[in-house]
């Protein structure tokens, strides 16, 4: 039996919605073969060898796989994560809070071991939050290192990762984790890093899908929120379209 798993968009947390996936075929059915396609252009390869290269329930990666999904979908619960209605909408049983998988031994970088890690770099819509209000909640910790500072956060030291392995080496091995809602949080879901998330108004709950996350909303006003949450859907819109490999 061949099963043809094709993910949706080509980022860090899309690619990371499916990880689990392959594990579940292979247990079901263990004869199967599984191959991963992405839907869209990847946004980065490494980034894509470096989440799919070492799953070992993975047979191959190809654009032309033939190959007939034999399952219906199954209907989720209202309780079900995020990942499970993915696993849930291919046809295969899943536990309600799964998480994503990352079948790599990650190395430990000790400097950051007493650090607080922040990161607040995103593609994917986190919803309309305030700068400020984010300012504000960061006075309050020590120790600060800011990972690819997006241009508006003063506070603490900036620090530049070079790629996809330093940067899971950082969250697995610093003191505090803090990031939006976005790939870095579901890495370090998969890294069993718990996480400070933040996110603002209008983004859909079922993005807050690890239950060992914390999750922390810091928004603009209900006014401000709405005009600001149309420019950055029809922001996210166009960036989809893009990414497009129609």
């Amino acid at each position: 039996m061949k099963f043809n798993i094709i993910t949706e968009y080509g980022g860090l947390g899309d690619q990371l919605f499916y990880t689990h996936i392959p594990e579940i075929i292979k247990m079901q059915y263990p004869d199967s073969v599984v191959n991963v396609t992405c839907k869209r252009k990847i946004r980065s390869q490494q980034t894509n060898e470096y989440i799919w290269g070492n799953n070992p329930f993975v047979d191959s990666f190809d654009t032309d796989f033939n190959a007939d999904w034999p399952l219906t979908a199954i209907k989720p619960k209202e309780d079900d994560n995020l990942l499970a209605r993915v696993a849930k909408n291919l046809g295969l049983d899943c536990d309600v809070d799964v998480n994503p998988k990352l079948y790599r031994n990650i190395e430990t970088n000790p400097s950051f071991a007493h650090k607080v890690v922040v990161d607040l770099n995103y593609k994917s819509y986190v919803g309309a939050y305030s700068k400020k209000k984010i300012e504000k909640y960061l006075s309050r910790f020590d120790n600060l290192v800011i990972l690819n500072n997006p241009g508006w956060l003063s506070q603490g030291t900036n620090h530049k990762t070079s790629d996809i392995a330093s940067y899971a080496s950082i969250i697995k091995s610093c003191e505090t984790f803090i990031c939006f809602t976005s790939g870095g949080a579901t890495l370090a879901c998969a890294l069993g890093k718990t996480a400070i998330c933040i996110f603002g108004r209008g983004q859909d709950r079922i993005f807050h899908h690890c239950n060992h996350h914390m999750y922390v909303e810091m928004s603009h006003s209900n006014i401000s929120a709405f005009f600001i949450n149309a420019i950055l859907k029809i922001s996210s819109l166009i960036r989809r379209v893009h990414e497009s490999v129609f």
